[in-house]
């Protein structure tokens, strides 16, 4: 999934930048060649230019948006895996209380036997 969402973002990323350098650039050529109609050169820039401002306002948006439910169904797995360690290491807690207090009666016993 993350080469998906990766892959969207720079087709995206590409888009804005073709709309917003390069279509602009080359319809202002004629404005540089004296072209009598160049007008319609810079009605195309600003146009090429409003686009690319929409294109990469949506596309970041969608972007995000597939990336955040992407992260949380991460952070999901590892709250999953963090529980149940947690349960595992709380039940190691508890074999080791156990240990404790059979060391504890082996400890009294053998002061017992020894006379203190």
């Amino acid at each position: 999934m993350r080469w998906i969402a990766l892959f969207y973002l720079v087709v995206i990323l590409a888009g804005t930048v073709g709309l917003g350098v390069i279509v602009p650039i080359k319809a202002l050529e004629g404005l540089w060649s004296n072209h009598p109609q160049a007008w319609v050169g810079v009605a195309m820039a600003i146009l090429a230019l409003i686009c690319a401002a929409a294109l990469g306002v949506v596309g970041l948006a969608i972007f995000t948006e597939i990336y955040y439910d992407e992260l949380q169904a991460e952070r999901e797995r590892v709250e999953e895996f963090l529980n149940a360690y947690r349960a595992r290491q709380r039940a190691m807690l508890e074999e080791l209380d156990e240990a404790v207090a059979y060391l504890r009666e082996i400890r009294d016993l053998l002061r017992e036997a020894r006379g203190e």
